[in-house]
């Protein structure tokens, strides 16, 4: 008896969760309102489906449509909505208040050159920017927001922590996760400096491509979404090309600011390598004298650090100056101390 009445018990259940579940809205029509063409839907809600235009120079993805006096909110662009289209510019609307980029939208359209990301209310499906090329130049308001979404979707896909608490763990286990974030990073994330905005932190996360520079951005933005302190982890440059990641870490002598090179290749079938954490004067004397020539006289004292997170176009100050002297920023800062 008692079998049976938790039978009926889950039967019950199953059922009271069925028609509990919200059902899908209902279609009401296609509608082509400028240059797109969206599905409406009985919850007031719009998803682009695609573009009948052959050619796209300049066009505003809106918050909001109208069909017949009714206010239909765009919320979503559909998979496949811009493949292979030939499109230059693309902004959202900054009144947009929830919109969501499907997987594969904009496959394969590989001369965009402009996408403003105006709203912070939009996100985007991983694989979303498929084989779009490396001429588009990201920038908006919005940006911060899209891309730290886009971040920790990416990070829990690799099996590492978003918003962790390092403060509550030890600095080898940061490093580990460092680590494993680089070999992750580096299989997403390839040096181009060809491609159109090559230091912007921003383009770098949806073509795939960038500069040393703006890699080093991207990884220290991974990293900050990770849970490391932005005051524990800065994108540094020499003043001539290479760029780097400066970690602050204790490797058993007290916390100082390390090199960790996310452009330097790691072993896909390496745990983890505490070598990969280097003293800055073996990184000068091995790394940078290999890359530009023993000949070259290569001052650290001349090393700078990126204040500005992303490097995208009009993007607000952060902290202090966009780029600062390494040295003068430790001083300002009461940073810690380098391992020259």
């Amino acid at each position: 008896m008692k079998c049976i009445a938790n039978l009926i018990l889950v039967t019950i259940f199953s059922t009271v969760a069925v028609l509990a579940r919200k059902p899908p809205p209902l279609k009401i029509t296609t509608y082509w309102e400028g240059d797109f063409r969206y599905q409406l839907y009985g919850d007031g809600t719009a998803v682009l489906l695609n573009t009948p235009m052959g050619y796209l120079l300049d066009s505003t993805i809106p918050a909001t449509i109208y069909y017949q006096n009714h206010e239909f909110h765009v919320t979503e662009i559909a998979e496949n909505a811009f493949y292979d289209k030939e499109v230059e510019k693309l902004t959202i609307d900054s009144k947009n208040t929830g919109l969501i980029i499907r997987k594969n939208a904009f496959y394969g359209i590989r001369n965009f050159k402009e996408f403003v990301i105006n709203s912070s209310s939009v996100t985007a499906e991983i694989d979303a920017f498929n084989n779009i090329g490396s001429k588009v130049d990201v920038y908006g308001a919005g940006v911060p927001n899209f891309a730290e979404k886009y971040i920790s979707k990416l990070l829990k896909q690799w099996g590492l922590p978003v918003g962790n608490n390092y403060n509550s763990v030890d600095d080898y286990t940061k490093m580990r996760n460092l680590f494993t974030l680089g070999k992750n990073f580096q299989r997403t994330f390839n040096i181009y400096d060809k491609a159109s905005s090559p230091n912007n932190a921003a383009s770098v996360l949806i073509t795939g491509a960038g500069s040393r520079n703006g890699l080093t951005r991207l990884y220290r933005i991974f990293a900050m979404t990770m849970g490391i302190s932005n005051e524990e982890i800065l994108a540094g440059c020499d003043d001539i090309h290479y760029c780097w990641n400066y970690v602050k870490v204790n490797i058993d002598e007290g916390k100082k600011w390390y090199v960790f090179d996310i452009n330097d290749r790691i072993g896909d079938n390496t745990t983890w390598n505490l070598s990969a954490f280097k003293k800055e004067s073996k990184f000068v004397s091995n790394t940078l004298k290999s890359f530009y020539g023993s000949s070259m006289n290569i001052n650290p004292h001349n090393f700078i650090i990126h204040n500005n997170r992303y490097n995208y176009r009009y993007e607000s100050k952060y902290d202090y100056l966009n780029s600062e002297n390494f040295d003068s920023y430790l001083k300002r800062t009461n940073g810690g101390q380098r391992t020259l």
